[in-house]
Parts: C-alpha cells; structure tokens; sequence
C-alpha cells in the first residue's frame, strides 16, 4: 500500500476499488483491514500494485495481447482485466498450476473465453506465441535454471513490445550473475529501465527500441507537417490581407 501511495494516483485504485476486490470473492482468503482500501488479502493487494506500476509504464498503450510467464491462480490475469480490455491473455506455466488458473479464471466469464494456457513443457507452442504487446514475469524467471530463462526470454520476452520483470535473486545465489547475462541480453533489445526497492528485489521495465525509435521518428515527421502546414497557412493569411483578397 506504501508503494501505491508514493507512486500512482490513488484515484486509480480507488475509483475500481470494488472490481479488484473481486478477486477475494472465491478460495476463503485471509482479509485484513488497511487504510484507504478497507478490507482485502493482501496478495490482492499486490496484484493491484503490480497492475498498477505496468499501467504507469505502459502510458497510453493498451495491449491486445498479454503474455504472463507463471500465472499463481490467476490473480494477476483478472486484476490487470479491470483496467485493459485484452483480446488474449496467455497463462504459461507448469499443467497443473494451469489446471488452478482455469478452474480460478472460469469463475468469471467476462475474461474466461480470451484467456489461452501454455505448458511451459511446450516449447513449441511457446516458439509461436507472436504479437505480444506486453510480456509479465514476476518472481518466475529465477525459479528457474538460466536456460530455461533464455528459452522464456528468447521465444516470449525478446518479442514483445513491453515487458514487465520483477526478478527476485533471494533464494539463489546464482540469482546475481544470471541476471547480469539476461539483462545484458534485453539492453540489446530495449529500452530498460531497473528499480531496486528492497534487498535483491529488481523491478525491470523494458520499450522495444524498434517500435518506439519509428515511433519518436513518427512523431518528429508528424511535427514537422503540423509545422509547416501552420506555417503555410499564416503566409496565406498574410497575403490575402496584403492583396485585400475578398473572404
């Protein structure tokens, strides 16, 4: 709740306060009393901060598709569902976390029929996944050995156009060094942005630099025609007054 008040507008959270608590409808999960927020789990809670720091990254982007490398039960899938209107949320993990996810998901029909699950044993499958506008990894990537991070990275991180990394080093002490190869790797990518707010907790931000290079250069082009169209019009004007053309 710290992290939400410092960093994002509470009228955000605030304002679809009651659809994000749909996530403490089902399971019996334990509920606590905060300030603002009134009742809710706490892993709720950081679900909606999480939604929250990608929705402050991704500015006005609003992905189609959402690629999210270990789902939970699905909490990060239905909160993130309260503010972007995907048209397929990809759940990757082990079957039988899957099998959680769906008996979870399903539980709301609203997103249920625009979510699609992956084994993570498929690699396959995992190799076809195109089109990703943002891709999720939070405390998932270092659970496992660096070559399946570089298969994850490789076939889902390296093609999307965002990607969202919360890498937790705690329990590894490999953590540190495969994380140097792999952020080395997105530098080549991305544009990157990293956030250390506790101990080896690192939030990693990623832009394709593809996409938002020929988008500044967009930018600039559009400028320049907005520009010089203003510029035109204003000579014409003058002229028309030097000349007394009538209206």
């Amino acid at each position: 709740l710290d992290r939400i008040k410092r960093n994002h507008d509470l009228g955000n959270l605030i304002d679809r306060l009651p659809e994000f608590k749909e996530n403490d409808h089902y399971g019996g999960p334990t509920i606590l009393n905060y300030e603002i927020v009134g009742d809710i789990n706490p892993c709720t809670l950081l679900y909606i901060c999480n939604a929250l720091d990608i929705k402050q990254m991704l500015g006005t982007f609003r992905p189609k598709k959402i690629v999210e490398i270990g789902g939970g039960f699905g909490g990060l899938c239905k909160t993130l569902s309260v503010l972007y209107d995907f048209e397929e949320y990809v759940l990757v993990d082990l079957p039988d976390v899957l099998a959680l996810c769906k008996k979870y998901l399903d539980l709301f029909p609203n997103i249920s029929k625009r979510i699609k699950y992956i084994s993570c044993n498929d690699v396959d499958a995992l190799s076809k996944i195109d089109n990703i506008g943002l891709c999720i990894a939070i405390s998932s990537l270092a659970e496992c050995d660096l070559q399946t991070q570089r298969m994850y990275s490789d076939n889902i991180l390296m093609n999307s156009i965002f990607g969202f990394v919360l890498y937790n080093t705690v329990h590894t002490k490999s953590g540190e060094s495969e994380f140097a190869v792999l952020y080395a790797e997105w530098k080549e990518k991305f544009h990157t942005d990293i956030e250390i707010p506790w101990g080896k907790i690192k939030y990693v931000r990623l832009k394709s630099k593809k996409i938002f290079n020929e988008g500044f250069r967009k930018h600039l082009l559009r400028d320049f025609v907005n520009m010089k169209n203003t510029v035109m019009t204003r000579s014409v004007n003058a002229l028309k007054r030097l000349v007394r053309f009538p209206k």
